[in-house]
Parts: structure tokens; C-alpha cells; sequence
């Protein structure tokens, strides 16, 4: 791909819809899953194809060799066709088709995948949720009526008119719905009629026929053209990001105090305080905001990490502890795929917190953060 797939992880991040990466990640995966079953395709049909011309030449030379004599083709030859994978012997038709099948749902999920991408990078807290039926349909519909995406949308209703692609996602899903395997392999022994044959046999699905086809040349043709259209979305979606939507309310620097005492069994945690910086009030944030601690370090690196605690405390810019305004308190999670975790704001005085503080071992037994990805201070004292 010609994509700059570091570039894009960081645009992500800057535009505050790191949520996505987590689909580019998966896509990345199905790509070269996609990959490897289409090089195994090749490289196991034309194995298969030199084991045959190898005991046809061996029968052929026998015959020769002794006219007049009854020549057999063993087992042991014919077995030559299978593949030894970590010493698991492996019929070579067996493995043609469940690879051709496994082929052509990579190619379709990474389809699919765009979709995902195009939602979580371009809408943020306005994205369909990921669970809806039909996203792809409903993205197209979004995007229809954007203008400045109409090229992003030009890419993804072009899916319905290529035919590759079309041809893709209809095996798929006749194989996933009719549940019938439509791959034919046939190698032709010494006197046999016809050529070798590892085909897709034609088959309708939702009115439409498509007609048999060799399966190397099918797998590689759709392999290319799902190449190109990741590389064209992703491109597209990276050029879009400034545009994006649903991040006015999103927060992904965090601060945080840690407080310990030193005892003569060693350090004991006393409490942890996480904070929102705001300029003068919580007037400064809506009434729901959606958080992410998130930093990219000066070498290009991003940690972040899902924030599963209840309580965020909002403070004015500088002041820490002393600065206490607001609380945010988290919204129950979903979805696991939710990254950005929404929060509830609301008022909260100097009291407020100095009772979280007293109670805080009483409630909260276990607490997860990734001090990469926060800024903040850790103080021991002796006591």
C-alpha cells in the first residue's frame, strides 16, 4: 500500500478519533490473512499438479520399460499430492477448498472493515453504533449527503458496480447461507480426458449468475482489486480527518495524583485522583464528554489505555487539588470496542473531593492505569 500507515495512526490520535486505529489494526490482520491464503492457492494447486505429472511420467516410463505388462499406480504416489504441515498430512484437494473458502471471507471482511473505519474516523461520538445492521448501507447513506466526502462515497458505492468485489462478498455469502461448497478439483491421471481443473463452479445468489471460473485467477484478481480500494479509503479517510465529526466533546489528556505511604511493609497506596483541566469552570464542558487517556511521545509513540474508573475530577488548569470544580462520573460501558468512555459532568466542591480522598480504600479495591499515556505526579510520604 502506498499509505503511511505510522502517519495515520498519529492523524488518528491528533484528531481524536484513536478508536479507529483499532479497526485499521484489524484490517491490517485480514489483509495478510487474505494474503496468505492466496499464495497458498498457487503454491499448493501447482504442488499438486507436479506430484501428478511426476507419476504420470514415472507410469509412462514403466510402460516403456516393460511392454506388454500391467503397470498400477500405487496409493503411495497418488499420496504424493498431500502436504505435510508440522507433520499432519493433509489431503492437497482438502486444503484447496477450505483455503478457497477462507480466501474469499478474508476478502469480504476486509470489504466490510472500511466501513468500520469510515464510521469510528470520520463521526466520532456521532458514529452508528458497531453492532448496527447494515453499516456499510448506512455509511453510503451518510456519505451521500456530505460533500466533502462525495469522494469517499464515489469509492464505497463503487463496491455495488465492481464486479471482483461484487463477485467476492456473493461467494461469501452463498457458502455462509446455502452452505454448499462450490469448488472442483480434478487432476487428470496418464490416460485421462480434460485438463486439470481446481475451478468455482458457477452458482446464482439473489438472482444474479456467475459462471464457473478458475479459482487461482478469481482469488488473485479479487486480491488486487481489494488492495487498491483499501489503499484509495484509507488515503481518502487520512485526507478527511481534519473534517471529522462528534470530537468536541472527546478528552484525551488526563492528569492523575498518586498517593502513597511509605510503612515499614513497604509502599501503600492511599489514593489515586484522576483530573480535566478547564480554563474557568465546568461551564467549559458540556454535560456529557467522552474521555481517553492518550499521549504521543516525542519519538512518535502512542500509549493510551481505557479508562475503567468511575470518577474523573474537573479542576482549573494548574491548580490540581486545589482547583476542584466539577466531577465527571462515568456512563456503564456497552460495548468493549468503546474506547472514548462517556462521563457524566457535574458541579463538585473542595469537600466533595476531600470525601473521596477519605473513603477512597474503602471503595475501590483494584485501579488500572498506563502511566505512559498520563501526566501527573506520584507522592510518598512516611506516616
Amino acid at each position: 500500500m502506498n499509505i503511511n500507515l505510522k502517519d495515520l495512526q498519529k492523524d488518528l490520535s491528533a484528531n481524536k478519533v484513536y478508536d479507529a486505529w483499532q479497526y485499521v489494526e484489524s484490517l491490517l490482520e485480514t489483509l495478510d490473512y487474505m494474503e496468505l491464503s492466496y499464495a497458498l492457492l498457487g503454491k499448493v494447486d501447482q504442488h499438486q499438479k507436479d506430484a501428478i505429472r511426476q507419476v504420470n511420467q514415472e507410469t509412462f516410463e514403466a510402460l516403456k520399460a516393460n511392454p506388454g505388462k500391467r503397470i498400477s499406480i500405487t496409493q503411495t504416489q497418488l499420496n504424493r499430492k498431500n502436504i505435510n504441515v508440522v507433520g499432519l498430512e493433509i489431503g492437497s484437494g482438502l486444503f484447496l477448498r477450505k483455503t478457497t473458502l477462507e480466501f474469499f471471507h478474508y476478502a469480504r471482511l476486509c470489504i466490510d472493515i472500511l466501513s468500520q473505519i469510515i464510521n469510528a474516523a470520520l463521526f466520532g461520538d456521532d458514529a452508528f453504533p458497531i453492532n448496527t445492521k447494515n453499516l456499510p448501507l448506512l455509511i453510503t447513506k451518510r456519505l451521500k449527503g456530505m460533500n466533502a466526502l462525495s469522494k469517499l462515497h464515489s469509492l464505497i458505492s463503487g463496491i455495488l458496480t465492481n464486479s471482483e468485489l461484487q463477485y467476492a462478498m456473493a461467494f461469501d455469502n452463498y457458502v455462509k447461507h446455502i452452505r454448499t461448497v462450490l469448488v472442483a478439483i480434478k487432476n487428470n491421471l496418464l490416460f485421462s480426458q480434460g485438463a486439470d481443473q481446481f475451478d468455482i463452479l458457477p452458482f446464482v445468489f439473489r438472482g444474479t449468475s456467475y459462471p464457473a471460473t478458475n479459482a487461482v485467477q478469481k482469488a488473485e484478481k479479487i486480491k488486487d482489486e481489494v488492495l487498491e480500494l483499501v489503499d484509495q479509503v484509507l488515503t481518502e479517510v487520512q485526507t478527511q480527518l481534519p473534517q471529522c465529526q462528534g470530537t468536541r466533546n472527546r478528552y484525551q489528556l488526563l492528569k492523575f495524583i498518586q498517593r502513597f505511604n511509605e510503612t515499614e511493609v513497604g509502599m501503600q497506596l492511599q489514593y489515586t485522583s484522576f483530573f480535566l483541566e478547564v480554563d474557568n469552570s465546568i461551564n467549559d464542558l458540556s454535560g456529557e464528554i467522552s474521555i481517553m487517556p492518550l499521549i504521543v511521545n516525542p519519538d512518535g509513540e502512542i500509549y493510551h489505555f481505557v479508562l475503567d474508573f468511575d470518577k474523573v475530577f474537573i479542576t482549573l488548569r494548574g491548580q490540581g487539588e486545589k482547583g476542584v470544580c466539577g466531577i465527571a462520573e462515568a456512563v456503564p460501558l456497552q460495548d468493549s470496542n468503546v474506547l472514548y468512555r462517556k462521563f457524566v459532568v457535574k458541579a463538585a466542591s473542595a469537600a466533595d473531593y476531600a470525601e473521596y480522598i477519605a473513603t477512597f480504600l474503602q471503595k475501590y479495591t483494584h485501579i488500572h492505569l498506563n502511566y505512559h499515556a498520563l501526566e501527573g505526579e506520584i507522592i510518598t510520604y512516611k506516616g
